[in-house]
């Protein structure tokens, strides 16, 4: 069935885009539109691809591998597209040792690393990730 529907991606991106505005109004995901203005998509075709990615992660697959299988040339682009679950934000939280914290909830452990990295005059890579992962 994919191949199929690449070859209509390939002729048509269009005709795949409705299909899956059609899926998403079907099962009550309705885009909001605003009088006077441009409809903002918040749920179309980009929305599986946002789910996918963020799935596989969420999962632990390794971002490389991730990349690969969406077909991203750039691990920037794939860090674009994943978005890090409530449960998993916890369970990384949760792997901090426990003698460098004071928190006792996983609420309290995120503000405190919040902190920590407000009060840094220079953010590592690593840094920077622990950042979005902590945002709420």
């Amino acid at each position: 069935m994919l191949p199929v529907l690449g070859e209509r991606y390939n002729k048509s991106k269009s005709s795949i885009v409705r299909s899956v505005q059609r899926v998403f109004a079907a099962a009550g995901f309705e885009n909001p539109k605003e009088e006077g203005k441009r409809r903002v998509t918040k749920y179309g075709f980009h929305s599986f691809r946002h789910s996918f990615v963020s799935f596989l992660i969420n999962a632990g697959v390794p971002v490389a591998v991730v990349q690969e299988i969406v077909g991203h040339g750039n691990p920037i682009m794939t860090q674009h597209y994943t978005h890090i679950s409530q449960k998993q934000r916890h369970k990384i939280l949760n792997a901090l040792p426990g003698q460098y914290s004071k928190a006792t909830t996983p609420e309290d452990k995120l503000h405190e690393i919040r902190k920590l990295l407000e009060n840094k005059k220079k953010l590592s890579k690593l840094d920077k990730e622990l950042f979005k992962i902590t945002e709420t």
